[in-house]
């Protein structure tokens, strides 16, 4: 099933959001309000599920640009990370394309504890 989403992202040449970024896609909302990374595929922000449950989020902005027919060619593999689960797997919840800016967004959990890089750096230095 092809989504089509309607967005009010502002200015996202390079993924660098306003202070608050409101993204509305069908029943979520999401807002952004912290860049928590960045690295050579995209930026990460902090977001959260706006409605009854107001779950964190992280989504993340890719860098690449991708034509409409490309993100239709990926949209196989994207649900099937979607689908994927388990204890050490970070889910994708969800994926949009922003067919104004081309851009990629890819949600998934957002975990408190920081990027793995941290999480052992201070593992081993509690050892």
């Amino acid at each position: 099933m092809t989504k089509y989403f309607s967005y009010k992202m502002g200015n996202c040449s390079n993924c660098q959001p306003p202070a608050i970024i409101t993204t509305q896609v069908g029943t979520y909302e999401y807002k952004s309000t912290q860049l928590i990374g960045s690295g050579t595929y995209g930026t990460v922000h902090k977001g959260q599920e706006m409605g009854k449950r107001k779950k964190n989020l992280a989504i993340k902005c890719l860098h690449r640009t991708f034509t409409l027919q490309e993100y239709q060619n990926i949209q196989r593999y994207l649900k099937k990370l979607q689908s994927v689960y388990g204890e050490n797997i970070l889910t994708i919840i969800d994926h949009y394309y922003d067919e104004n800016t081309s851009k990629l967004y890819l949600i998934s959990d957002y975990y408190t504890y920081g990027n793995l890089n941290d999480l052992i750096i201070d593992t081993l230095k509690a050892d």
